[in-house]
């Protein structure tokens, strides 16, 4: 579901365990709760995000990396056609992404499917890391 809070987009998904996510339009946890619990200590927002990431990493020379979520993200987001899973899609450097958020439905968990693609000729040395409050 797509919400409008105080002039901002949110994205709202939630599962029968009582997990719901909120998240930014540009894909920065703002909420994460089950029930009357809260999971995520700190609110995100659009201009700061929060400190719950996903950062892929190349390891190269040096290490670099990128956030996949937030405003410091190439990924552009949107929900499935059922609203049930947050959807992004971005490209950095010449390794294309695709990356979603989904709730289960049986237990109060979520997970972040990835999937990467290299559109060059070199291959890389790549990881990802999540990272929660």
């Amino acid at each position: 579901m797509t919400a409008i809070t105080d002039d901002r987009i949110t994205l709202e998904l939630g599962s029968p365990s009582g997990l719901r996510a909120t998240l930014n339009a540009n894909g920065s946890l703002r909420r994460l709760d089950c029930g009357a619990i809260t999971l995520a200590l700190f609110v995100g927002n659009e201009i700061e995000g929060g400190p719950a990431n996903l950062y892929l990493r190349r390891h190269a020379q040096r290490i670099e990396w990128i956030p996949l979520l937030g405003p410091a993200s190439p990924t552009r987001f949107s929900l499935d056609a059922r609203g049930t899973a947050l959807r992004g899609r971005g490209t950095w450097g010449d390794i294309g992404y695709l990356i979603e958020l989904t709730l289960a439905t049986g237990a109060p968990a979520w997970f972040w499917r990835v999937q990467l693609e290299n559109h060059g000729t070199a291959p890389h040395s790549l990881d990802l890391t999540y990272t929660q409050d």
